[in-house]
C-alpha cells in the first residue's frame, strides 16, 4: 500500500512546535517531552496538551512523547496503516516489547 499521498504528519517532541506554529492541531491535543509541557501550554493556550498519555493519535497528525513513546507511536501507525501483523512482526524484528497502551 502506498501511503506517500496520506497526508499523515507525524510529530515527535522535537518537530511539535513546527507543526503547532502552522496552526495545524488548533482545537486537538497532543502531548511532548514532560520537559516541555509547561513552556507550550504557555506558548500555545488553545492547543490541550495532554500529561497522561505517551502519545496521540488526532487523525492526521500524532505526536509522542519522547523517543521510546516515539516508537510505539510509529508501530501504532505501521498497525494503523498497513496492519498489526506487520507492526508485530517489525517490533520483534527490533526486538522491542512494543507498548501499544498510550498511558503512562
Amino acid at each position: 500500500m502506498d501511503h506517500a499521498d496520506s497526508g499523515q504528519g507525524i510529530a515527535h517532541s522535537v518537530g511539535l512546535h513546527g507543526r503547532v506554529s502552522a496552526g495545524q492541531r488548533r482545537g486537538k491535543s497532543i502531548t511532548t517531552h514532560w520537559e516541555d509541557i509547561a513552556d507550550f501550554r504557555a506558548m500555545f493556550p488553545d492547543i490541550p496538551v495532554r500529561d497522561d498519555t505517551r502519545w496521540v493519535d488526532a487523525g492526521e497528525i500524532v505526536t509522542s512523547a519522547g523517543i521510546s513513546a516515539g516508537l510505539d507511536m510509529s508501530l501504532h501507525l505501521v498497525a494503523r496503516l498497513e496492519s498489526e501483523e506487520l507492526a508485530v512482526r517489525t517490533a520483534r524484528q527490533m526486538d522491542y516489547d512494543w507498548q501499544r497502551s498510550t498511558r503512562m
